[in-house]
Parts: C-alpha cells; sequence; structure tokens
C-alpha cells in the first residue's frame, strides 16, 4: 500500500515535470509559475498525509495493574480481635447456659481489654443474676469465671429442715429493666442537658415496683449514670454531677 502511494506520487511529479519544461519550451511563463506552485502543493499535501499517518498509528495497549488492597490499619485490627471475642464469649455462654442472654459490664470493654484491665459480663435468664469475668490471654478468650454461683451438693440430705423464705430479690429485675431502657434514658438525659437542666426524674409510674429502685440505680451506676431515690421515683444527675464509674 505504501510503495503504490509513493509510485503515483512520483508519476505526478514526472507529469508535471514534463509539463514545465514544455511551457519552458514554448516560452509560456505565465503557465510555467502555476506548475511549479501547483507541484509544490502537491508536494507539501503528500508530506502532511505521510506525517498525520504515522501519527495515528495506535500505540500498544499496556494492561492496567491491579489495584493494591488497603492495608488494615490498628483500629481495623483491633476491631476484629474484639468481634472474635465476642463471639467466643458467646459460645461460652450457649455452652454453661443455654437459654442465657449476656452484655458487657462496662460500654468500654473494648478499651479495657486492649489495655489489659480485667473485664466482665452480666448475664439474666442463667438461673438468676449472673456476673462473670472474662479471662483471655493475646486477645483470646480462654474461659469465664462466674461469680455467686452455688454449687449443689450431690449428698443425700435425711429430713430435711425447711428453710426460711428469703427476702425478695430484684437484682434480675433491675438489671431487665435498665438493659431495655438504658438507649431511651441516654437519649433523654442527652435532650435534657441541652435544655439547660442538672437533672432528669425518672417517674414513678414507668418504674417497676418501688422495693427495685435501689437495683435499678445500682444498675444504672454501672452504666455510667449518678443517681438518688426519690419518693416520687429515681433522679439521674446531668452535667457537672454525672460521672462514668469505670474499674480501677
Amino acid at each position: 500500500m505504501q510503495e503504490t502511494k509513493q509510485s503515483t506520487f512520483l508519476d505526478s511529479l514526472k507529469i508535471v515535470g514534463l509539463a514545465i519544461m514544455a511551457c519552458y519550451v514554448c516560452r509560456f511563463w505565465p503557465m510555467v509559475i502555476f506548475l511549479i506552485i501547483y507541484g509544490l502543493a502537491v508536494v507539501a499535501r503528500t508530506l502532511v498525509k505521510s506525517k498525520m499517518t504515522k501519527s495515528t498509528q495506535l500505540a500498544p495497549i499496556v494492561p492496567a495493574e491491579p489495584i493494591p488492597a488497603p492495608t488494615p490499619t490498628q483500629r481495623d485490627l483491633e476491631n476484629l480481635a474484639f468481634s472474635m471475642i465476642c463471639g467466643r464469649i458467646t459460645e461460652l455462654v450457649a455452652r454453661d447456659y443455654p437459654n442465657a442472654r449476656w452484655v458487657w459490664e462496662f460500654p468500654s470493654a473494648q478499651k479495657l481489654i486492649m489495655e489489659g484491665h480485667e473485664v466482665y459480663i452480666l448475664l439474666n435468664r442463667a438461673g438468676g443474676y449472673r456476673r462473670a469475668r472474662v479471662l483471655y490471654q493475646n486477645l483470646q478468650v480462654t474461659g469465664l469465671k462466674y461469680e455467686g454461683i452455688a454449687v449443689a451438693s450431690t449428698e443425700p440430705v435425711a429430713n430435711p429442715v425447711p428453710e426460711e423464705s428469703e427476702p425478695d430479690n430484684y437484682s434480675l429485675l433491675a438489671f431487665q429493666w435498665v438493659d431495655a431502657h438504658l438507649s431511651d434514658l441516654g437519649s433523654r438525659c442527652d435532650e435534657a442537658a441541652k435544655n439547660g437542666l442538672t437533672h432528669l426524674l425518672v417517674s414513678e409510674t414507668e418504674l417497676p415496683v418501688a422495693q427495685s429502685w435501689q437495683d435499678i440505680c445500682t444498675e444504672l451506676a454501672r452504666a455510667g449514670f449518678k443517681t438518688k431515690v426519690l419518693a416520687e421515683g429515681i433522679k439521674i444527675m446531668l452535667g457537672d454531677d454525672k460521672n462514668e464509674h469505670r474499674p480501677e
């Protein structure tokens, strides 16, 4: 294809050259000038086309390099380790108390674990109210140490003496009530603080029996609230009066 174009270009130049010579012999000067200009135009046009053909040649396609996956941060690794710890605790609790459910004793459990402190979980539906210490090493849970669990005796008891009825224990009721209302109480405290209030009163109509109020205050203290039992309900202090209870 390229050789055909060059042959056509040379033939055109030969014809123009012969025409110029014929006009020169016949002393036809205006036609000589015209043919010279025409020949130069043909040459320039041919050179421009040749240059454009070379510039339009396709460059070799270089395959794009795959985008490397982002390097996980320290925070990502901590979140992954904490998630595995929670999963392991759930397995151990389900093994010991299939119907129980658990929550962290303190919301800052992840930070406490990363700093190497002791952490505890709270359980209900485990034959009563339970508290357990999470045993871990190198961010791996090795077991749970339950507290306040009485071991039943396997020895037969002759002529059992009827035991006196124990006073009512409202710990489980308090735990369940706080667990169900903790998020709502936090929102109400934030809203009250924005309105310039120094305390929030949880009225008796929202609370269970009055005998459980002291236990509810204990559970609220675990969640970081400073409370006080009143005749008309439970008073939650806000602002400077609110402090967060954390383990030593």
